[in-house]
């Protein structure tokens, strides 16, 4: 095991141990309507996926206080909001085979302006608006999904948290991909809550079911809106489990989704306003 590998375990076991082991009590949660998650960050201009600042501020003036960022990793191993670097190669005009993300550094990011206007994040800003804006969550969408990166990932996005403010990472909510994930993330963090994010887990529907009831630090499912049914749909509420369906926007007849029993939608530009009527 290498230096930093170690250090990093070290650290987040003493930051778990001082956070959850020498009290009684947690900082209380701001309640919200977590019905709607924006996704990365929500729409700005009509651009989604810009997981920009000026995307998040449009989300939040519109009443939403529950943001899924996307995080990767930059080449000199920071984290910064990042949908999909070839979509955002296109953002900023280059051509990622030209211009690979791997030689691409966190200055790098940081100073360019992604479609020649929006302001990018990191984790550490992220880590600000928490601070900014107090009754917001943060939904993570980490995009390395080996145990090892995976792990990796999640530390230092807690880490990062809790070194900025101690008790942010209350407002964190990580997202796992398969039954592996929901273990590490569990081991990692006992107190945060987590979703269960389906789409990439390749699981029948009889398997899912399954995995609502097998965790008990899960705190809601997210399925393709193209594979949502009743049997998952069932087995989640039986399980106390909210049930979300991605990525779902204005121009769809989003009512059926909630007729359906989903409890909630990622969305690029739907509000609560706009489910309540």
């Amino acid at each position: 095991m290498n230096r930093r590998k170690l250090f990093v375990i070290i650290l987040l076991s003493v930051l778990v141990f001082i956070l959850y082991g020498c009290t009684d009590k947690k900082s209380e949660y701001p309640v919200v309507d977590d019905r709607i998650v924006a996704h990365a960050m929500g729409q700005v201009d009509e651009n989604a996926r810009t997981n920009s600042l000026e995307a998040f501020k449009n989300s939040y003036e519109k009443g939403t206080r529950v943001f899924e960022v996307d995080f990767f990793n930059t080449a000199d191993h920071r984290i910064v909001a990042v949908h999909d670097w070839g979509e955002w190669f296109g953002w900023i005009g280059k051509d990622i085979d030209d211009y690979s993300y791997r030689s691409y550094s966190h200055t790098d990011y940081m100073n360019t302006k992604i479609a020649h206007k929006y302001t990018p994040l990191d984790l550490e800003s992220v880590a600000q608006l928490m601070i900014d804006y107090p009754d917001i969550y943060i939904v993570t969408d980490t995009k390395r999904m080996s145990e090892k990166l995976y792990r990796d990932d999640i530390s230092r996005i807690f880490i990062a948290l809790e070194m900025k403010q101690e008790g942010l990472s209350d407002r964190l909510i990580v997202q796992a991909y398969n039954e592996n994930n929901i273990i590490i993330a569990q081991e990692l963090l006992p107190d945060t809550n987590i979703i269960f994010t389906a789409y990439m887990s390749g699981l029948s529907d009889e398997k899912i079911a399954e995995l609502c009831s097998a965790y008990p630090h899960l705190y809601a499912i997210t399925v393709e809106k193209s594979k949502i049914t009743d049997t998952i749909i069932q087995a989640a509420q039986d399980a106390g489990l909210k049930v979300y369906v991605h990525t779902v926007n204005s121009d769809e007849n989003y009512s059926a989704y909630f007729s359906k029993g989903v409890y909630g939608v990622y969305t690029d530009d739907l509000t609560v306003a706009d489910i309540d009527n």
